[in-house]
């Protein structure tokens, strides 16, 4: 479905604040709708295998930027069909210089779909350093 376009691979890079890495963003293509950000039901995050924690993991869209748990009652923000999130990561130094393998898993809760939409991509990226 829309898998393949989750994670935009040229849109890698490193946070820096007062010249210190300390995490990374990569933008998280169009969803296949428009909709609301507590629709996103689940996010998990797994770079070179290790699974980032949820509580390291931050949402924005529309320049709002959120927890997960604060997605979960998020009624006012949304997105619309064609915009891109930017899914940050908090780590210590950010990603190294070199190729990563990021994966992403989205579940959305859809109100017309009986059942939960579920999104999964992965790709090598590298944030530069």
């Amino acid at each position: 479905m829309f898998d393949r376009y989750m994670i935009v691979e040229d849109a890698v890079r490193n946070v820096r604040r007062d010249g210190k890495a300390v995490g990374f963003e990569f933008e998280r293509g169009s969803p296949t709708t428009a909709g609301w950000d507590s629709m996103v039901e689940g996010l998990d995050v797994t770079v070179d295998g290790e699974k980032v924690p949820r509580e390291n993991l931050r949402f924005a869209v529309g320049g709002k930027t959120f927890t997960l748990d604060k997605m979960e009652t998020e009624y006012e923000a949304r997105w619309e069909f064609g915009d891109a999130a930017t899914v940050t990561v908090l780590q210590d130094g950010g990603l190294a210089p070199g190729e990563h393998r990021l994966e992403l898993v989205e579940n959305l809760r859809v109100a017309y779909m009986p059942f939960p939409l579920q999104g999964r991509d992965a790709k090598i990226v590298s944030a530069g350093g």
